[in-house]
């Protein structure tokens, strides 16, 4: 196989549609926001844009599972609709699945590499927004709106897929 295009599967077809379909329920969960002034951690896309095939399907399956596992927290504060919340997890799950039926093995260095820069940046949201700010309604949103960020630039790593 050429390691520059990824294994065809029939979760990649659909990436988009079920992506968009994340992207509308989160949008609908609270209300717009503004993140001027709040500290966000840099995103981790500066070099994955050029990394293989095999490499971006990992880093896309890693980062949505890094979105659902940052909304396994404290959500007490938060006024959201719950069903639409409910819905978006779930098809970030069905996303997540989807990949996952779509990698192959990578060599650990690729893992590894990008792996750890973006738990860190996963970390950081959980422990500089959420916890800093005693998981408030507040830093909610600023994580709900990073996480669109998130899922607008996975599509677009996505969309590299296809060249």
């Amino acid at each position: 196989m050429n390691k520059t295009q990824c294994k065809p599967c029939n979760g990649i077809d659909r990436y988009r549609l079920v992506n968009k379909e994340a992207l509308s329920l989160l949008r609908g969960m609270g209300k717009e926001i503004s993140t001027e002034g709040e500290f966000i951690p840099r995103l981790p896309y500066s070099s994955i844009v050029k990394a293989q095939g095999e490499v971006k399907m990992w880093f896309l399956h890693e980062t949505i599972d890094q979105i659902i596992r940052l909304f396994d927290g404290n959500l007490k504060a938060v006024s959201w609709n719950k069903r639409k919340l409910d819905n978006f997890l779930n098809v970030l799950d069905t996303l997540s699945n989807d990949l996952k039926a779509c990698q192959e093995d990578l060599e650990m260095h690729a893992q590894f590499s990008y792996g750890r820069r973006l738990r860190k940046h996963f970390r950081k949201l959980r422990k500089d927004i959420l916890k800093g700010q005693n998981y408030s309604a507040r830093s909610w949103e600023v994580i709900r709106k990073t996480v669109e960020t998130h899922l607008v630039m996975l599509d677009i790593i996505f969309a590299t897929l296809k060249k």
